[in-house]
C-alpha cells in the first residue's frame, strides 16, 4: 500500500490514458481508431511519467518494460516508443497474434 500510494504523483497529470498498477508493476492502456494515435498518446504520457519520476527519486526497470499492441494490422509490430533516454520499447513479440 505504502508503494502505492508514494506513486500517487505518478498519474496526476496524464491523459487518454488509463494507468493500472499492482504491487510495484504499472501499466498504460489506451485505446483509439488507430495503432498510430495510441503511439502518440503512449509516447507523450511516458515523458511525463519519467519527467515526475526524476522529481520523485522512483526507478523503473527497463528490462521489464513491454509495448503491447491489440492491433489487426501488421504495422502495429513495427511501431515503437522512445523513451526520453533515447531507449526505444519495441511491441512484444511473444504477444503478437495473427
Amino acid at each position: 500500500m505504502l508503494f502505492l500510494i508514494y506513486i500517487q504523483k505518478l498519474f496526476g497529470n496524464l491523459r487518454d490514458v488509463y494507468p493500472l498498477s499492482y504491487i510495484d508493476n504499472i501499466a498504460l492502456a489506451t485505446s483509439s481508431t488507430s495503432w498510430r494515435k495510441n503511439v502518440r498518446i503512449l509516447q507523450r504520457e511516458v515523458e511525463k511519467i519519467i519527467t515526475t519520476r526524476q522529481s520523485q527519486a522512483i526507478q523503473f526497470d527497463l528490462a521489464k518494460t513491454e509495448l503491447l499492441h491489440f492491433s489487426k494490422s501488421k504495422k502495429a509490430r513495427e511501431a515503437t516508443i522512445t523513451l526520453p533516454t533515447g531507449e526505444c520499447i519495441k511491441p512484444a513479440t511473444s504477444a503478437i497474434r495473427y
